[in-house]
């Protein structure tokens, strides 16, 4: 269902940027290209809603790889993000507050920052059948990263990290697996 509708989406967001680019010529008097509709016969119908906006900030030159590509990667479960998170899920404490920085990217294009994007993180103990006792709280750095403060693993053992990551409608998980040791 999800891809259904990422992919429904995604052709939505394609048509709408077909349309302006046919409005802008005809406003111009360029002449359409061979086979192009007009704008008009392009246009979804009003019952449609509108394809969210998915940005990224102007990737890096092509010899340069930003400073927050080498931290620990994670893919989400669909494959459509690549999430780079700091500290490495094998460094982060048991029974001590932490933040954990998340920076966002496609998997198509992981050197540039995704922009239009919602985070939730999470975390859970499923041997033991429950989660954190804190919720943490996320906010966006001006540089377009995540800020997860408040995380607390308040004791040792196997635990699971979510992060949703949602545009739009649609949500993917990226999750790891955290050990910690007595």
């Amino acid at each position: 269902m999800r891809r259904t509708l990422f992919t429904s989406l995604s052709f939505l967001a394609l048509v709408a940027c077909s349309a302006q680019r046919a409005r802008e010529r005809e406003s111009s008097g360029a002449p359409l290209e061979q086979g192009a509709a007009p704008a008009e016969a392009a246009q979804p119908t009003p019952t449609t809603p509108a394809a969210p906006q998915l940005s990224a900030t102007q990737p890096p030159a092509a010899a340069q790889r930003p400073a927050w590509a080498e931290h620990h990667a994670l893919a989400s479960n669909a494959n459509s993000y690549r999430l780079f998170i700091d500290p490495a899920p094998q460094s982060m404490p048991d029974n001590e507050s932490f933040t954990i920085h998340v920076w966002p990217a496609l998997s198509a294009h992981p050197e540039a920052l995704a922009g239009g994007l919602e985070l939730a993180v999470d975390a859970a103990m499923p041997e033991h059948g429950h989660g954190m006792n804190r919720v943490p709280r996320i906010s966006r750095a001006d540089d377009g990263h995540f800020v997860v403060e408040g995380m607390y693993f308040h004791m040792t053992g196997h635990w699971e990290l979510y992060f949703d990551i949602t545009l739009g409608a649609v949500t993917e998980r990226a999750q790891c697996d955290v050990l910690l040791a007595d």
